[in-house]
């Protein structure tokens, strides 16, 4: 009995290690809120998310440079070049936007070789990022890139290159409102409230 508690302990540890290390944002689901995640799990070089929200239009990607990899993990794609990914937004022009970009991949040779940082091809310029590195089982990483943009645009063009295994690749957005569109917002459901009641 001791013997296979010790075995479904090891196997949830192996699960956890290997699943996605970063939880979601708070915000996510979130007005102004969009996240999308691709999972790698066919051939296809211009894979649509496997799961997510996007209430603007589909979200869509595209790997150069790349081979797939079909017997590691549950697919893979060996990037010699890279990924781009486009993400449709909201059309407000708010003034700020939060992107997170969390990767999942494995370096390609003996040294440790981080894909390069996400590159935003939109007009507004990273305010800020950060960058998270966890290792997980079995020489997988996962990264998760922060980054903030000021203005915010409309849709974005984000590239990830370098020489990597990427097993999975998840990217959440939030157009966050100017302070007076949101006091606006609240000073109208207020009295809704109140009038409930």
């Amino acid at each position: 009995m001791k013997f296979s508690k010790s075995i479904l302990t090891a196997a949830v540890i192996i699960s956890f290690l290997t699943a996605a290390s970063f939880a979601a944002p708070a915000w996510r689901g979130d007005l102004g809120s969009t996240w999308q995640q691709w999972d790698f799990t066919d051939n296809n070089p211009t894979p649509s998310p496997d799961d997510g929200y996007n209430p603007y239009n589909p979200a869509q990607m595209q790997i150069v440079g790349g081979n797939y990899q079909p017997t590691v993990s549950d697919g893979a794609w060996q990037v010699s070049g890279s990924v781009y990914a486009y993400i449709p937004n909201s059309p407000d022009n708010n003034p700020h936007k939060e992107i997170w970009v969390e990767v999942i991949w494995q370096p390609m040779n003996s040294s440790l070789f981080l894909p390069d940082e996400p590159m935003v091809g939109v007009t507004p310029f990273a305010d800020s990022s950060t960058k998270e590195v966890t290792p997980l089982a079995g020489d997988w990483y996962s990264t998760l890139f922060k980054l903030d943009l000021s203005p915010n645009p409309s849709e974005e063009y984000i590239s990830l290159s370098g020489d990597y295994l990427v097993d999975q690749i998840v990217i959440d957005t939030i157009c966050i409102p100017e302070p007076t569109t949101v006091l606006l917002l609240v000073c109208g459901v207020v009295p809704l409230l109140r009038r409930r009641k």
